[in-house]
């Protein structure tokens, strides 16, 4: 018991520091990016990545949370469950993408904006 305690103990840890690595490495990098954007640019940059985030959420969908779930209730149908899990976040990003490239086409903006937003989307498939 005192062992798994220690893991537990050893994996949060590492968990907070990973966290915390990860939001000062965005924390530095939208510094550096407001710096050279200026104030245009930049609200362009911060709108298109609000909305990529926004958008990736809804392709989320919670899988991750669900997959932990039933993998952790049912082990031994760890492939069939990851299998059907990637097949439907694929399907669900696919889908989205395309309702979201659609939608694009009646947006009224600069055609530099499009290609910027389109190139958020692509990254965030």
């Amino acid at each position: 018991m005192e062992t798994s305690r220690s893991r537990i103990f050893e994996n949060s840890i590492f968990i907070f520091l990973s966290v915390l690595a990860s939001g000062i490495l965005v924390f530095s990098t939208i510094i550096l990016v407001a710096r050279d954007l200026g104030a245009t640019a930049f609200g362009q940059f911060s709108f298109i990545l609000a909305l990529c985030s926004i958008i990736q959420l809804f392709a989320d969908g919670g899988f991750i949370s669900i997959t932990i779930r039933n993998i952790s209730i049912d082990k031994e149908k760890l492939t069939e469950i990851l299998g059907n899990v990637l097949t439907v976040m694929l399907l669900t990003s696919v889908i989205i993408l395309f309702v979201s490239l659609i939608a694009l086409l009646f947006v009224d903006t600069n055609l530099e904006f499009k290609l910027s937003l389109i190139v958020m989307l692509l990254a965030a498939f």
